[in-house]
């Protein structure tokens, strides 16, 4: 009799405890960079209302870089650009986050190249910000994206 009920003590003390070390608390900087990520992936997905190869912020970014100084519905696309992202990622993002988003090809700090830049460059050095990196590869362009958000 005792070692019956001394064998559902262990076993409800090891029920416990394998329940408490489950439980996981999702900490503040696992959520921020999931926030970046999601927050990254809204924008590049976004429609910019021009025709293809125009109709995503990802198309035009690749359309653009890899056919700088071309139109889309007699619009440059670095203007849409650089009309676009700033306004989506205001409407977009938090109120207390700024932002930084770079566009560049891939080994850009080797080949050199074009290179797009938007939000205030000062959040890419903060210490406690929350970084996301996307890959466009549309048309045989090989793009690299990255978002960072910190606190302003």
């Amino acid at each position: 009799m005792i070692l019956i009920v001394l064998m559902i003590i262990i076993m409800m003390g090891m029920g416990i405890f394998l329940l408490f070390s489950s439980i996981r608390d999702s900490s503040s900087s696992e959520f921020d960079n999931y926030y970046t990520h999601n927050l990254l992936l809204t924008v590049l997905r976004t429609h910019t209302g021009y025709k293809s190869p125009c109709s995503t912020v990802s198309e035009t970014i690749s359309s653009a870089f890899l056919l700088p100084g071309t139109t889309c519905q007699g619009r440059m696309k670095s203007d849409i650009l650089n009309e676009t992202i700033p306004v989506l990622m205001d409407a977009v993002k938090k109120p207390n986050l700024e932002y930084y988003l770079v566009i560049q090809p891939e080994n850009w700090e080797v080949a050199g190249g074009r290179r797009l830049e938007f939000g205030k460059s000062w959040v890419d050095n903060e210490e406690d910000k929350s970084v996301a990196n996307e890959k466009i590869l549309q048309y045989g362009s090989n793009l690299r994206v990255k978002l960072v958000l910190a606190e302003g």
